[in-house]
């Protein structure tokens, strides 16, 4: 049986394989001004024909499609502090002046 330090060391593995051999299909930069932590990146990434939500507290999935994975990071939730969005390299939000 693995320990729990082996299963989170593939957790791990797992996610550096999505993140540098998964396509990243959608992007979301927020803002809110705020000092410290006020600012990152949600994003989705497909991998073998899975949808994986990234943001900088989480790493979710797999999903069976991209609405799945944008709703699991909230991704296409338009805030004060959203600055863009991009799904499939188009761009569906833009905060005027950004």
């Amino acid at each position: 049986m693995p320990t729990e330090d082996e299963i989170y060391e593939c957790f791990q593995i797992f996610t550096e394989i999505v993140l540098e051999e998964g396509e990243l299909v959608a992007r979301k930069e927020w803002d809110s001004g705020g000092p410290g932590g006020g600012a990152g990146v949600v994003t989705v990434y497909e991998f073998r024909s899975c949808f994986f939500g990234v943001s900088d507290e989480d790493f979710r999935g797999p999903f069976d499609d991209l609405d799945e994975a944008c709703d699991s990071v909230g991704l296409k939730a338009i805030t004060s502090a959203t600055q863009t969005i991009v799904i499939h390299d188009e761009t569906i939000y833009q905060r005027e002046g950004s």
